[in-house]
């Protein structure tokens, strides 16, 4: 993050240090009038606010002016970026893919006791991905001694670091539960079935995915990337726009389309930031459970 600040420092430098030229001012303490002239024109090639905020940021760090004000403190500035703010609206990277289109390419891999081991394999990733909300970090780092497996219902503890993880919080805890409206798309039977298919191929191998193909052992964190963006090719959505990673986007997209509370998805998917969002929807907070994973399987 910060290598990436500094290169848009630079970059914001550069064109204020070449705008400087063609004027034939001082680049260290020009008129104010032409330090606004330089973001207008930033403005009007359509940035967003948050660049301008960066361009501003890198400006404030070697302009000065007589009157003591830092070039981002100044009240002509501030006024300008007030506006800026009010004007140039945030705007989404993309458009979210409909978890559908997946769902329904994973409802013709059945049953899931005929497939080949790689289809098993791919179905219970994408599955286990969109019913959790879960990073593919953390879908990685289910291990079999830390799954708690009945009847009805399947938990994985996630005892390693993960990117959210927070000195004082516990350990996340994953829950797969079976979806018995469709059982093509249930998870649990995928997952039971794929427990059963690599119990004896995993050499004492603890983590839940393996490699399908010999000496079948423990993935990395990229095979799963990668396991997911077949799966998304094969669904026909478009791999280049969308990364693995989308499947979190997507999960949360489809239960808030079936109205499951806001609260619950931000419970169920471990985001920190549920109550700035129940300020905002002014929605209570409700306990996580199966409903986030009902509302994403059913049709």
């Amino acid at each position: 993050m910060a290598i990436r600040y500094a290169k848009q420092y630079k970059t914001y430098l550069e064109k204020w240090l070449l705008f400087c030229r063609k004027r034939d001012i001082d680049f260290c303490s020009p008129p104010i009038s032409d330090a606004l002239e330089f973001l207008m024109g930033l403005y009007s090639q359509g940035l967003s606010y948050s660049t301008l905020n960066t361009a501003r940021s890198a400006l404030s760090s070697i302009l000065s002016f007589s009157d003591c004000h830092s070039f981002g403190s100044h009240p002509l500035v501030v006024r300008f970026m007030k506006g800026v703010f009010e004007t140039r609206k945030p705007k989404p990277k993309y458009e979210i893919w409909d978890a559908s289109k997946v769902l329904n390419y994973l409802s013709t891999l059945h049953p899931v006791k005929e497939l080949p081991l790689k289809d098993l394999t791919l179905k219970v990733l994408m599955l286990l991905l969109l019913v959790t909300g879960q990073r593919g970090q953390s879908i990685h780092l289910m291990t079999l001694s830390a799954m708690k497996l009945t009847e009805s219902v399947c938990q994985f503890q996630i005892l390693q670091h993960t990117k959210t993880s927070k000195p004082g919080h516990s350990s996340t805890s994953i829950t797969i539960s079976e979806f018995e409206q469709d059982r093509r798309i249930c998870p649990l039977t995928a997952l039971k079935e794929y427990l059963a298919r690599t119990q004896g191929l995993r050499n004492g191998e603890k983590y839940l995915f393996i490699s399908y193909v010999k000496p079948h052992r423990a993935v990395s964190r990229d095979t799963i990337s990668r396991w997911a963006k077949s799966v998304l090719e094969c669904s026909w959505i478009d791999s280049h726009k969308f990364s693995p990673h989308s499947t979190r986007a997507a999960a949360a997209s489809r239960a808030k389309q079936k109205d499951v509370p806001l609260d619950a998805i931000l419970a169920h998917v471990g985001w920190r930031s549920a109550e700035t969002f129940q300020r905002f929807y002014d929605k209570p907070v409700i306990p996580a459970n199966n409903i986030m994973a009902s509302a994403i399987l059913s049709q």
